[in-house]
């Protein structure tokens, strides 16, 4: 697993790149103002249980 920081100006291509249409990667970019992460060969259980995480504690916080 290796893990990425996606500088904030170039989240929107970024998306582009990993197969996001347009309209969804200005949606999503619109959405990545705090951190965003990459992170590669990430697990299923893994990415679910991560994303509940954020969804649910203070992490997208810290």
């Amino acid at each position: 697993m290796k893990i990425y920081k996606i500088n904030p100006n170039d989240t929107e291509e970024f998306y582009k790149s990993i197969g996001c249409e347009s309209a969804g990667a200005k949606i999503l970019s619109s959405k990545s103002h705090i951190n965003t992460l990459f992170i590669k060969d990430l697990h299923t259980g893994a990415a679910n249980i991560l994303k509940k995480l954020c969804k649910t504690t203070q992490f997208m916080k810290m």
